[in-house]
């Protein structure tokens, strides 16, 4: 097959085809043309691993994963502008400092477990040194931090109150979004301070977006 083209006027890694026809001849292997799948529970059973076996649970579960996502947004966007206009006082540096050195120690840890030296788990994780993991650990932990005191005050400051009914709404959302995990599994797994913090952001959110509609 014959395929005839003109290359562009303004052609600069080969001038003297600038402008001029050209013939291609071309090979067609084969024609293909994408077939999809009916969209049933089977289909849902298989793609999950038979995590979710019908279509509605499955469907639910997309729904609750797109809604995080934009709340990710607002809530990033929301912080950013906080952030810029907040001053912080001395004592979030020691609770940096504090949570960086808990960290460090959970990759010591790890290490460990792993049957690995400190320094060989820091290599492999693709840091030159130590300190320069530190001093990734230390910025990401600081943002992090910040983060937290200014959602807390925030909430405070619009007398945001989270219940124990809207907390356990929130707890069953994250365990839904982790497959056949259980309110346990996901506490003891990310532990109840992480679970509380993202719980009460998530509500928090969903305040923010309500005042601002």
């Amino acid at each position: 097959m014959d395929v005839v083209v003109t290359f562009p006027k303004e052609y600069p890694s080969a001038p003297e085809l600038q402008n001029k026809e050209a013939v291609f001849t071309v090979t067609i292997n084969s024609i293909k043309k994408i077939v999809l799948a009916d969209y049933t529970d089977e289909l849902v059973s298989k793609i999950t691993n038979k995590i979710y076996t019908k279509v509605e649970d499955f469907n639910k579960l997309m729904e609750l994963e797109l809604k995080f996502q934009k709340k990710s947004v607002i809530l990033t966007n929301f912080l950013e502008v906080l952030n810029k206009k907040a001053t912080f006082t001395d004592k979030m540096d020691s609770i940096v400092e504090e949570k960086t050195a808990e960290t460090v120690k959970y990759y010591e840890d790890l290490a460990k477990a792993y049957g690995m030296t400190f320094e060989q788990l820091v290599s492999t994780a693709g840091f030159d040194s130590v300190d320069k993991l530190k001093e990734a650990l230390k910025k990401d932990i600081q943002l992090e931090v910040k983060n937290e005191l200014l959602l807390y005050a925030y909430g405070n400051a619009i007398n945001f109150e989270l219940s124990n009914e809207v907390a356990v709404e929130y707890l069953d959302c994250l365990v839904m979004l982790q497959g056949e995990a259980s309110r346990e599994d996901v506490l003891t797994e990310y532990g109840v301070e992480t679970i509380r913090s993202e719980v009460y952001s998530q509500a928090l959110v969903d305040a923010i977006i309500n005042n601002y509609k």
